[in-house]
């Protein structure tokens, strides 16, 4: 074949203007462009037709019979096309259409020498004519490579291949789906010539890739999801019809031992319970079970595997369990099967943990917050049947596990991030190389799916390969998780560390003195847990919905001072009455052992609560008489815990090893914010108990106190916040000025970088323990930075702090702190002083309740340091006065 020549002179003036026809193909309307042919047809056809006219007549009817698959008549078209072309030269653009044509019939027709001359030649064309043209260029080189590849020349279509996959790099999307195809082609080059790594790069591109466009899925997974369908849809039946084909399906394309089998053994299970078929339904549970567990042969329908660390999926082996557990439940009362529903609820527990701190986050959101919190609901039911009916002690460490479990689950977005920088000063590389670890072993795993569902069609090499890769990064992250443990075990303890308490180990932790109350809110029940030295109280309140509506609403009351101020009287009475009801709706099944401390974990708004508010007892008068209502606060000092493993993880009572650093912003009115008028007298007050330092008014910035904090213990932060609900980590603390190193707004996500050893940090500002609440985490706020920091205790603010009333409480709180009072107790003492102390005006909750205390409650050991007491300095004085006088008289 002679090599063709294209320029861009056109030969004879075309009467007829065919581009409209053109245009049709982008359509897909083949009626039309029929139509269009037919009316030039005679024109292009005829003797007074040109050369230029017929070629591009010709081209578009031989574009045409491509479209329609008619290959034959698309090439025998295509050449009188060509003929006339070069008879005419006509613009290069016709002659690309005709020669990717012509490349396109060759090479389907397996004649891969002709198809390369034209692909060949329309890629010369690109090169020269549209250089620019990245799309263009990068699809001839991949047809070239085409023919290379059937002819078998593997170094050229790999040349032509690379260089097709470098410039649909530079284009947006990363170029068209082929862009796949080429990477398994070049993956199953590199695997033929012994080059694994070279493959596994390629294979994980072309998964990737594949991923993007379209993920594939098998025929297992239309037949579950039209099982799902006609369950919802109320034909039972049909839907399990349904699941037994894409078991039976499974079992024939992956085999009976493989993951997806198992899925689809539960998914059969939880079918068969909800037709109340319970025997087969637990035999396809146990089904699953065993399948997902090696080496687990059950003996009977209650067996249950020892633990679930070798298990092949966790997320289907949850789903088992509780399609398990919920089956045993539904069993008459029989100890063996409680003690089995005990263990179901355990290996759960394994399970989630397992998912937690996995490498691959395997669900949604939805997952944890709905059925994660679902399946605990349920589990605490059990537990509290098992505890009140058999007396089974071993339940209610159990429930407390279950309890600390849905409330970190799921780690939220804002903290996911920061969390690694939180705890004993993880260097950045390490948390780098953990979350690369991660997400190489999660990749891993999404090609393996990926492949696996291609079922009869799928790659057994490029499997081992992913399964390879993937075994060997999980011994990576197992060696880093290792080394973390011995390096930073804190951080080991808050990432990796399992939620199982010992209800010894709990009692130790509290003492003779203290009460731990823990609470769960489920969707139906909410769950209340009181443990103390004598023994362990498990109620069961029904009235979730009104627990939620109760506490909210006297939280916003009590945050609320204008409508106690427009109508005294009746905002009196509101508040007495939700308070009163509150206390009964929370304490009507349970008898809090008198004068004893209350350590309670909260759940839901009761985060956003302060506890000391709620009345004991009826108010004596209906006269307003804030000061002598019957309060918690009167009985209990109260501390919140966020989470009990980490105030269990404070093994020892926090004693102060460095100095008090008192923080007092002054605000000019450029500011925009209120001048404080106390706050500088506040930080004055606890530096004569503890001596110190003190950063005040002008000298508040930012920059000094970043600089000081790091050799502070105690932190005392008087000052303004701009709190944001959407995005926590943004809410600031504001200083005093900006200075030539920082903008004057510390921002919560800035804490976690600073280099802190605090042991108690008060925030008196405005709202430093409100912000957005999250499901299964709590309240993202400034004093949760903190406690993520690694401050174990912390005062902090559910409301915006009156200024007076907070210099009050906080100056008070240290004051009794100071002697030696535990913490709790010292911050309960300081609000009663409050409450004798306050004008009538001011005894409203809102001014003395909003500041709590988070954490660590015991004894701190505040006091100056010896160095810097008065009394030392004059003893110390007076005996070298008398050794002087001795010497002198000697």
């Amino acid at each position: 074949m002679a090599t063709l020549v294209f320029t861009n002179t056109v030969g004879a003036q075309v009467p007829v203007d065919m581009k409209p026809c053109w245009k049709l193909f982008a359509g897909g309307d083949m009626k039309q462009i029929a139509a269009c042919i037919e009316r030039h047809e005679r024109w292009c056809t005829g003797p007074s037709a040109s050369a230029a006219e017929r070629a591009e007549f010709w081209a578009l009817k031989g574009q045409y019979a491509h479209a329609n698959r008619d290959l034959e008549q698309a090439e025998t078209l295509m050449l009188k096309a060509y003929s006339n072309y070069l008879e005419a030269g006509s613009p290069w653009k016709l002659g690309n259409k005709i020669l990717r044509v012509l490349g396109y019939c060759a090479y389907e027709k397996g004649d891969y020498h002709r198809g390369l001359v034209y692909y060949r030649e329309n890629l010369a064309i690109h090169l020269r004519e549209e250089p620019d043209k990245a799309g263009n260029v990068a699809g001839a080189h991949y047809n070239v490579g085409n023919c290379f590849w059937g002819l078998d020349q593997r170094d050229s279509c790999s040349i032509h291949y690379n260089e097709a996959l470098r410039i649909w790099r530079s284009v947006e999307g990363g170029g068209p789906p082929m862009v796949a195809y080429v990477h398994e082609v070049l993956g199953t080059h590199a695997w033929e010539a012994g080059d694994q790594r070279g493959a596994l790069e390629h294979f994980n591109l072309a998964a990737a890739r594949q991923l993007k466009d379209a993920p594939a899925t098998d025929a297992a997974d239309t037949m579950a999801d039209s099982a799902a369908v006609a369950a919802t849809g109320g034909h039972p039946d049909e839907a399990l019809r349904l699941y037994q084909q894409a078991l039976e399906f499974r079992e024939r394309t992956l085999g009976p031992d493989h993951p997806s089998t198992a899925c689809m053994s539960s998914e059969l299970a939880r079918m068969l319970a909800t037709m109340d078929r319970p025997e087969e339904a637990m035999g396809r549970a146990q089904e699953a079970i065993s399948r997902l567990v090696p080496g687990f042969i059950p003996a009977d329908d209650l067996s249950n595997p020892s633990d679930v660390k070798a298990a092949t999926n966790h997320r289907h082996l949850l789903d088992a369990l509780v399609v398990k557990y919920r089956l045993l439940r539904a069993r008459p009362v029989d100890a063996r099967a409680s003690r089995a529903a005990d263990e179901c609820i355990d290996l759960s527990v394994q399970c989630i943990e397992h998912l937690r701190t996995g490498a691959l986050a395997e669900g949604s959101k939805l997952f944890w917050t709905t059925q994660v919190r679902d399946f605990i609901e349920e589990a605490l039911e059990h537990c509290r049947t098992r505890f009140t009916r058999d007396g089974d002690e071993a339940s209610i460490e159990r429930a407390i596990t279950l309890m600390e479990l849905s409330r970190n689950a799921l780690l939220a977005e804002a903290m996911r991030a920061l969390e690694a920088l939180s705890d004993a000063g993880l260097p950045r590389e390490l948390i780098d190389e953990e979350r690369t670890l991660k997400a190489r072993i999660a990749e891993m795993r999404r090609y393996i799916l990926l492949e696996e569902k291609k079922c009869d069609r799928m790659d057994v090499d490029k499997v081992g390969l992913w399964r390879n890769a993937a075994a060997a990064g999980q011994a990576e992250l197992d060696g880093l998780i290792q080394r973390m443990a011995v390096e930073h075990p804190a951080y080991h303890e808050l990432k990796y560390a399992p939620s199982t308490f010992e209800r010894k180990a709990l009692q130790a932790r509290l003492g003779s003195d203290r009460s731990l109350l823990c609470m769960f809110l489920g969707s139906k029940h909410a769950y209340l847990i009181l443990l103390d030295a004598s023994g362990a109280q498990f109620v069961r309140n029904d009235d979730v919905l009104g627990m939620q509506q109760a506490a909210k609403g006297l939280r916003d009351l009590l945050a609320d001072r204008a409508r106690s101020l427009t109508d005294p009287q009746g905002a009196y009475a509101v508040f007495t009455e939700h308070a009163r009801t509150l206390h009964q709706l929370l304490f009507g099944g349970i008898t809090v052992p008198p004068r004893t401390a209350l350590v309670i974990v909260p759940d839901g708004p009761f985060h956003q609560l302060p506890w000391e508010v709620l009345l004991t007892d009826a108010p004596r008068s209906a006269t307003r008489d804030y000061s002598a209502l019957p309060y918690l606060l009167r009985s209990h000092a109260i501390s919140y815990v966020a989470s009990i493993r980490n105030w269990m993880r404070s093994a020892s009572p926090s004693t102060s090893t460095g100095e008090y650093l008192g923080v007092a912003a002054s605000y000019p009115a450029s500011t925009g914010l209120v001048e404080l008028r106390s706050n500088a007298d506040e930080v004055e007050a606890v530096r004569e108990l503890l001596g110190g330092e003190l950063l005040i008014g002008d000298a508040a910035t930012e920059s000094a106190f970043k600089r000081m904090a790091a050799e502070a213990s105690i932190l005392h932060l008087a000052m303004h916040t701009a709190m944001d609900d959407i995005d926590p980590m943004n809410s600031v603390f504001a200083f005093a000025r900006v200075d030539s190193l920082e903008d004057g707004r510390l921002h919560l996500h800035e804490i976690f970088n600073l280099d802190l050893h605090v042991r108690l940090a008060v925030l008196s500002a405005c709202r430093t323990g409100d912000g957005r609440a999250v499901n299964g985490e709590g309240v993202m706020s400034a004093a949760r930075a903190f406690a993520h920091a690694g401050c174990p205790s912390m005062v902090m603010s559910l409301w915006n702090c009156e200024d007076e009333a907070a210099r009050s409480i906080i100056a008070s709180f240290f004051g009794h702190a100071a002697q030696g009072m535990a913490l709790d107790q010292a911050l309960q003492s300081a609000k009663l002083d409050y409450l004798e102390q306050s004008d009538p005006q001011k005894a409203h909750p809102y001014y003395w309740s909003t500041m709590v205390l988070m954490g660590d409650e015991r004894v701190m050991g505040l006091s100056k340091p010896w160095y810097k007491r008065n009394w030392i300095w004059i003893v110390l004085g007076g005996i070298l006065v008398l050794l002087l006088v001795r010497k002198r008289f000697q």
